[in-house]
Formats: C-alpha cells, sequence, structure tokens
C-alpha cells in the first residue's frame, strides 16, 4: 500500500499459499482518504490498483425505537427483552449486558438499517444499558442507553361503562368503557375468557382510553381490564361487570302544578318519586322518545322533575329511569292536569261553645269536594 502518496509501496507483505494477505498500517489511514493497494509477482509486473479510502468516522448512535418483554413461562416475570432500532446499515449494533464495556448480544443491521437484539435474561428494572453500533471499519459509535423496565402499570379505572342500543330493539348491542391508564399504555378487555385481550386502545398522554365493545358485554359476566405498558408489562385486571338489565319503571309519588304569577294557569309542573338510586330520571315532553327534562335519583333513590312549562291537561307522558350503563326502563305515565275540581259543596256549619260561656270558640264545617282534593278556608282574607 502507498500511504504517502510517492507511487512506492510503503507498507507490504506476502499473500500466501491461498492468495490471502493481511496489512498492518501506522498509523491508521486518514479518514476519506484514498489509498491504493497493488500486488507485485515474482517477475517483477505490478497489477493496477484498488483503492482503499480511509475511514476514521463512527457511525452515528443508534436509534433505540421498541423495548419489549416477553414472559414465555406466564408466571409474571419477564424473561428476555428484545430490542429493535435503526443503525448504520451493516453496521454491528451490540448491548454491553454486564457493564465491562464490551457488547455481549449483537446483531447486524440490514440494508434498511433494521436491527432487532434479543437479550436474556430481561433486562433488570430501572438499570440502563448502552447499545452502540460499530461500522465494519471498526469505528464505534457513541452509546443510546437503554433502560430495564419491569415493572408493571398500574391497574386501570373505569370511570363509565354505557350500552348502546342503535336498533331501538331494546337489546344493546355494544358497550363503552370509559376511564384512566398509565399514558401510552395499551388498554384491553378480554371479552372471551382466553386470558388475552380482545379489544384494546391506547390510552392518550392525559391516560384516558375509550374501548368499544361489540357485541355488548353479557348481563352479569365480569370481564377484565388490563393496561400494558410498551416494555409489555401488563397491569393486575380492574373487573367491569356486564349489565343488560333495565332499572324497575319509576314511581310517581306527587305531581303538582305552579301557578307563579297567579293569572290562574300553571306555568310548571313537579314531579317527584321513586327511582333506582343514581339513575337518571327523565320525563318525554314533546313526543320524540327522548327525555326533554332529567334529573339524577339520589342514594334512597328519590328524584324531582322540574317541568316548564306546566303539563297540558288530560295529556299522557312518559317518566323513565335509565341506569349509569345506559338501560331504560319501561315508562310510567303522568297525566298532566290544569283542571281545576269543581267548588265545594257546604253541607253543615256548627259552631261549638266549648267552655259554656255562651261565646263559640270553634265552627265545624262539612261538605264535598273532587276526591283527594285539599280543601281550605281563608279566615284572614289575605
Amino acid at each position: 500500500i502507498d500511504t504517502d502518496g510517492d507511487g512506492k509501496a510503503d507498507v507490504t507483505t506476502k499473500a500466501d499459499a491461498n492468495g490471502d494477505y493481511t496489512l498492518e498500517v501506522t498509523p491508521a489511514l486518514e479518514d476519506g482518504k484514498q489509498y491504493p493497494v497493488t500486488a507485485t509477482d515474482s517477475t517483477g509486473n505490478t497489477s493496477d490498483p484498488t483503492n482503499v479510502t480511509g475511514d476514521t468516522t463512527a457511525p452515528a448512535a443508534p436509534t433505540v425505537t421498541d423495548v419489549t418483554n416477553t414472559d414465555s413461562n406466564g408466571d409474571g416475570t419477564p424473561d428476555s427483552t428484545t430490542i429493535k432500532g435503526k443503525a448504520e446499515p451493516g453496521s454491528t449494533v451490540g448491548i454491553d449486558t454486564n457493564g465491562d464495556g464490551k457488547a455481549d448480544v449483537t446483531t447486524k443491521a440490514d440494508a434498511n438499517g433494521d436491527y432487532t437484539l434479543e437479550v436474556t435474561p430481561a433486562l433488570e428494572d430501572g438499570k440502563q444499558y448502552p447499545v452502540t453500533a460499530t461500522d465494519p471499519t471498526g469505528n464505534t459509535s457513541d452509546p443510546t442507553n437503554v433502560t430495564g423496565d419491569t415493572t408493571a402499570p398500574a391497574a386501570p379505572t373505569v370511570t363509565e361503562v354505557t350500552n348502546t342500543d342503535s336498533n331501538g330493539d331494546g337489546t344493546p348491542d355494544s358497550t363503552t368503557i370509559k376511564g384512566k391508564a398509565e399514558p401510552g399504555s395499551t388498554v384491553g378487555i378480554d371479552t372471551d375468557g382466553d386470558g388475552k385481550a380482545d379489544v384494546t386502545t391506547k390510552a392518550d398522554a392525559n391516560g384516558d382510553y375509550t374501548l368499544e365493545v361489540t357485541p355488548a358485554l353479557e348481563d352479569g359476566k365480569q370481564y377484565p381490564v388490563t393496561a400494558t405498558d410498551p416494555t409489555g408489562n401488563t397491569s393486575d385486571p380492574t373487573n367491569v361487570t356486564g349489565d343488560t338489565t333495565a332499572p324497575a319503571a319509576p314511581t310517581v309519588t306527587d305531581v303538582t302544578n305552579t301557578d307563579s304569577n297567579g293569572d290562574g294557569t300553571p306555568d310548571s309542573t313537579t314531579i317527584k318519586g321513586k327511582a333506582e338510586p343514581g339513575a337518571t330520571v327523565g320525563i318525554d315532553t314533546d313526543g320524540d322518545g327522548k327525555a326533554d327534562v332529567t334529573t339524577k335519583a339520589d342514594a334512597n333513590g328519590d328524584y324531582t322533575l322540574e317541568v316548564t312549562p306546566a303539563l297540558e291537561d288530560g295529556k299522557q307522558y312518559p317518566v323513565t329511569a335509565t341506569d349509569p350503563t345506559g338501560n331504560t326502563s319501561d315508562p310510567t305515565n303522568v297525566t298532566g292536569d290544569t283542571t281545576a275540581p269543581a267548588a265545594p259543596t257546604v253541607t253543615d256549619v256548627t259552631n261549638t261553645d266549648s267552655n259554656g260561656d255562651g261565646t263559640p270558640d270553634s265552627t265545624t264545617i262539612k261538605g264535598k269536594a273532587e276526591p283527594g282534593a285539599t280543601v281550605g278556608i281563608d279566615t284572614d282574607g289575605d
């Protein structure tokens, strides 16, 4: 090899019987500079040169795009870690697992720069491991650190479970589950009981997730919801119970009109009663099949609906209860009543002189009125 460009070989060696040769050049070839390598036979004839380009530039540090643990025996402890990423095509990518400064597990990046490292046993939780790329010339990149992660995320929370009856036949055909999980984790529900998530979604940056399950969860059956972090660690399950049973129809114990401006025409109606605790009680006032005024039944099941304007006289209005899962009860009908009862009759008026002083001290009035009506007398003229 001609190292100084004077046209003469400065470092030489003899090819063996198989034609193999090795040249040891000191100092190292300069980065980016071309050097001619020639062969000269015993007669003195010299070949055309083959140029070698000096390379002392280390490749860029490899990227790490995916780190996944595998628990092959299902005991909850990962036994291997798979690392994937990008590096200089053709470079040797390695990870130092024992901290001695040397790569213990290596692989070659393909023509696209993709590489996969299979590390056994799994990387230790919280420990950093350097991943490097070494080009064919022997230049090694700066390390990219990978941190072992064998800690499972916390079990996801479930804040809402809602059934949807898309065709209106009274039978839910899908269930929506919402809640919180570790941001970036994959949240899944096992619907067939085989231990694997059948419906999955990814929790967003705030940890919010939504699972859309079709068909709807079966009534009374428990389903585990889990969160799996990007490394493959899976949380303990949070169980969701399917609920397709509608609550009982609400009772109506009191219907009262209010005439706030005193013009003799009620302008609102208050409805009170009992329903399943926590259920949303609603009344359909316009006949479109949807509740227009709603309220929530308290922990005792008591509810109050304030309807404005007042219910129309003689018209029936359905009152329903819908549980948190979205199941709706049969309706209880309330009939609007703005017709005043007939004036009461007075059939008997009797004074009583209880102390016998000749002056009555009370009066008893008897008569007839609409059954159930409250009969009153204004004694002070107000």
